[in-house]
């Protein structure tokens, strides 16, 4: 894996260089003008860090600061020169680094690659399987429980007030019909108002799977809404 970035000779796009850059350039003028610069800046966050500013200037060039920047520079080429003396080989007329990691404990390959591919989206793959099967639970419980399938009876209702006078009228014409013309009245017949009754029950039926379909629906989806909007409170809350 190393050796693959090292033949790599542009590993920087342009935009890193210019976020890179950029930041090294404004450390220079931050340091040149730091109480025009550097103070302002403090100030300006003293409000959002419930600070109060300092009662007197800082002296930043003043001999005790330069001796301990001094001291953090000295610090840095000593540590500096050490590395390029002890971990830097000669290979093929060029000093380069010397990698003292074994290879057989390298972080990336023991750790975060099993780690990022592995096992966090097999705990995923578990959690997500998990809440998929408790929306299945939640919403069986809810089948069985507030919306129940209605039981069908076994006589059904002879219908309502208006199937009933409309039924009786249509029976009475059809005996008036027949009696007019002589004809004869059959054993078994059904009457108007029971099959009103029936078509009755059919339209009723078929609103109630309509409506309870309906109201299916919208309570998912408040579900559903409900947890889209805790997700993005705790987004924001970050």
């Amino acid at each position: 894996m190393q050796a693959r970035f090292d033949s790599m000779k542009r590993y920087l796009s342009p935009m890193g260089m210019f976020a890179i850059g950029g930041s090294a350039v404004i450390l220079p003028l931050l340091g040149l003008l730091p109480n025009r610069l550097s103070d302002g800046i403090a100030d300006m966050g003293q409000s959002f860090m419930n600070l109060e500013s300092s009662a007197h200037t800082v002296h930043y060039f003043s001999p005790v600061n330069l001796k301990g920047g001094l001291i953090s520079i000295a610090i840095g080429l000593v540590l500096y020169l050490a590395i390029r003396k002890f971990l830097m080989r000669s290979r093929d007329g060029v000093r380069v680094y010397q990698d003292c990691w074994p290879k057989w404990w390298d972080v990336e390959e023991l750790l975060y690659r099993p780690l990022l591919l592995t096992i966090l989206p097999f705990i995923a793959r578990v959690i997500c399987r998990i809440l998929d099967s408790l929306v299945d639970g939640v919403i069986l419980a809810l089948r069985k429980s507030i919306f129940r399938d209605r039981k069908i009876p076994h006589e059904l209702a002879e219908g309502s007030e208006f199937t009933h006078l409309l039924g009786a009228c249509l029976d009475l014409l059809r005996r008036v019909k027949r009696r007019i013309l002589r004809q004869p009245e059959p054993e078994h017949e059904v009457s108007y108002e029971h099959k009103l009754a029936l078509q009755r029950e059919k339209f009723v039926e078929t609103n109630a799977i309509i409506q309870r379909s309906l109201s299916f629906g919208l309570l998912l989806f408040y579900v559903g809404l409900v947890f889209t909007l805790i997700y993005l409170l705790y987004l924001g809350n970050l």
